[in-house]
């Protein structure tokens, strides 16, 4: 049986269908397709796929109409919407997929950089820089930053949560529920001792360097100022929204 994730790809233009399907390659299995709403819609009540990647604008309506007939009788569907336009204006990014918990799903908008094209340019190279820092660290010593728990560490505290509601978000993530958190994954269990709970992940102290300008400075493990140094950038220029 098939580990990749199953995806449909919802887009009317089948060249951007035929290209993006080429693109993924043998990482993902393509289970269906669709050019509009409606076969949207039947496409993914069909196969039941892990993802969706979804065009905004589609003829009958647009992505947003998908996920709204969509998502509620299947919430574990994640949706993945782009789109891009007017290159005059700037770029923005629109991301839709499910809420966590009981929460519905969300609209995610990113806020073009402001300032004048040098300045846009400065902040965007620091940006990278910053993940490219901590991809460098990685690279010479494993760091305790998993993907969708250190996530969910840095939106809670960005929303001015304690280091309790964090732990608890983070947690979600992490531990093994109706379906595989985080500790599951091989790499997770070969590099942190097979099965380590969150809490003794959380036990290692922020190290030499991890601190000063950009850097949180209220955090109380590494786990929490990597988590923090890596998301919070990105939750600044996020805004939230249900969906339709």
């Amino acid at each position: 049986m098939s580990t990749r994730p199953r995806v449909v790809l919802v887009d009317d233009h089948r060249m951007f269908r035929t290209g993006v399907r080429a693109e993924l390659g043998d990482a993902v299995e393509v289970v269906g397709e669709a050019d509009d709403v409606d076969s949207a819609v039947a496409a993914v009540t069909s196969t039941a796929p892990d993802v969706v990647l979804l065009d905004v604008h589609l003829p009958g309506g647009g992505g947003q109409d998908v996920v709204a007939a969509i998502a509620p009788g299947h919430p574990d569907v994640r949706f993945l919407a782009l789109s891009a336009a007017r290159p005059e204006l700037g770029t923005g990014v629109i991301t839709v997929g499910r809420g966590r918990g009981h929460q519905p799903p969300q609209v995610a908008r990113l806020s073009p950089l402001a300032g004048t094209p040098g300045e846009v340019r400065r902040r965007a190279l620091e940006e990278l820089a910053v993940v490219v820092d901590l991809y460098d660290a990685g690279l010479r010593s494993p760091l305790p930053l998993f993907c969708d728990t250190s996530a969910a560490w840095a939106e809670a505290r960005h929303r001015g949560g304690s280091e309790d509601d964090a732990y608890k978000a983070a947690r979600g993530e992490w531990n093994d529920d109706r379906f595989p958190g985080e500790r599951s994954n091989a790499e997770h269990r070969y590099v942190w001792d097979n099965d380590p709970p969150l809490a003794a992940i959380m036990q290692e102290p922020i190290g030499a360097g991890e601190g000063g300008p950009g850097w949180p400075d209220a955090e109380p493990h590494r786990f929490g100022a990597l988590a923090c140094r890596l998301w919070y950038p990105l939750l600044e220029h996020e805004h939230l929204s249900a969906a339709p």
